[in-house]
């Protein structure tokens, strides 16, 4: 049997979390048992007794820090409970005599990741989810205020940026990394074909149908006009990422703007043409080569 895949969420908004995952797609897979969810609370770990997960930054300035010791004692009582080498981490390997002298402990062939979110972070993308999906837990910390104390990101194997922009904390970083990352996990989709030929694939993904289908002479025109996006050869087309090509459904004609003939030709490859060529004119903002 198939180990489902396991998001935890440490936050102090466990119900962001829960209020988004337990609808469509994403719910869907819960109730298939096709991932796990699980949302754990920092503040339930405060020493405080009022508890308190922030305090002032030493050395002064503005805003409030996230302590450690909530969040590092919550990351490692879900540890505990992991079924993947997680588990396997000790206490001490996040007490290291000063940050400079630290070496991490998660090894570069883990089945799972412990996000940080932050602007150091690299940025998300498509290759990075898929790289994601192949894990079997998918640990994050979202952050809030001024951030975390810096000797928290001992438990991090991976920090992600969304973007050169600030948000109000972690929680939307989180569920885009688990609304992607369950959308490339299989039987999620029902068709697992929609997930291949999305935005963010490969060329071929997203032609749909195989160039052996094609004659000699078809590749060749189609190389042609693929030559001003810098295609030099045609195996170049699995490296090459696009953007999707447009889509329409019914009427086909409303207020005078109509749906291109072709979608309507019945013609398979003359279709998967159109898209891939429309794939690499969005992909490349191509004004003059319009529809």
């Amino acid at each position: 049997m198939i180990m489902a895949m396991r998001f935890d969420v440490l936050t102090l908004f466990p119900e962001i979390i829960k209020s988004y995952t337990n609808e469509s797609i994403i719910g869907n897979a819960l109730a298939e048992s096709l991932i796990e969810m699980n949302s754990f609370n920092p503040r339930d770990y405060s020493l405080d007794k009022h508890k308190k997960v922030d305090a002032t930054p030493y050395g002064g300035g503005a805003g409030m820090l996230l302590q450690i010791q909530p969040f590092l004692d919550c990351f490692l009582d879900l540890a505990k409970q992991s079924k993947t080498s997680l588990c396997n981490l000790k206490l001490e390997d996040y007490y290291p005599k000063g940050i400079e002298s630290f070496v991490s402990p998660h090894l570069n062939d883990r089945d799972y990741e412990v996000i940080m979110f932050s602007p150091r972070g690299e940025r998300l993308n498509q290759a990075m989810i898929k790289d994601f999906a192949s894990k079997k837990q998918i640990v994050m910390l979202c952050g809030r205020y001024e951030g975390f104390d810096e000797r928290l990101r001992n438990i991090v194997s991976k920090e992600v940026s969304l973007g050169d922009f600030v948000l109000t904390g972690g929680e939307l970083p989180a569920l885009t990394v688990i609304d992607a990352v369950t959308r490339v996990l299989p039987d999620v989709l029902g068709d697992d074909h929609s997930a291949i030929a999305e935005s963010f694939n490969s060329a071929l993904d997203i032609l749909e149908i195989s160039l052996d289908e094609f004659t000699k002479a078809e590749k060749s025109k189609l190389l042609s006009e693929l030559e001003i996006y810098g295609v030099k050869d045609l195996n170049e087309l699995g490296q090459t990422q696009l953007i999707e090509h447009p889509h329409f459904t019914r009427p086909a004609d409303f207020r005078s703007y109509k749906v291109p003939e072709i979608l309507k030709s019945g013609d398979h490859k003359r279709i998967a043409l159109w898209r891939l060529k429309e794939a690499f004119r969005i992909t490349y903002n191509d004004k003059a080569n319009l529809m």
